[in-house]
């Protein structure tokens, strides 16, 4: 069976749209508005460390949590530009500073504590299957 890269672009797209809407969702759900909350609550906690490099560190992270509503948007369209952002996105992705592809597979945690171990392991094999996959496409679509 031959993976349909194309569709394969599509599907880490439309996963990364999956943890916007859900995201988005939930930050209503507790009356707070999406993202911007979280922004300034974090801010404000980065700031009262009364250095810059917990702040930028703050910045940083959530302008990668931002980026992922243009990468999913861009690999619905299966874009290149989309591909290459979710590529500068995956070393953020495997320390959890945005959440990974599987978001979902994490929360499991709750529901199964002594399963931590293996539902990590689950997190990495997709990020590291979404990287590979992101590549191959990208080389296809180079020749």
């Amino acid at each position: 069976m031959k993976l349909n890269l194309d569709r394969t672009i599509i599907f880490w797209g439309a996963l990364d749209l999956v943890y916007v809407v859900w995201a988005v969702g939930l930050a209503i759900y507790h009356g707070n508005i999406p993202y911007y909350t979280n922004f300034v609550t974090d801010l404000d906690a980065a700031k009262s460390f009364g250095a810059a490099y917990p702040v930028t560190l703050t910045v940083v992270g959530h302008l990668m949590k931002a980026s992922v509503i243009v990468s999913a948007i861009l690999m619905l369209f299966k874009m290149k530009a989309g591909v290459y952002l979710s590529l500068a996105q995956a070393p953020f992705r495997f320390f959890l500073i945005i959440p990974p592809t599987a978001f979902f597979v994490v929360s499991l945690k709750q529901f199964v504590p002594a399963l931590c171990i293996v539902l990590l392991s689950a997190v990495i094999v997709v990020e590291i299957t979404k990287v590979y996959t992101q590549i191959r496409w990208l080389r296809k679509m180079a020749t």
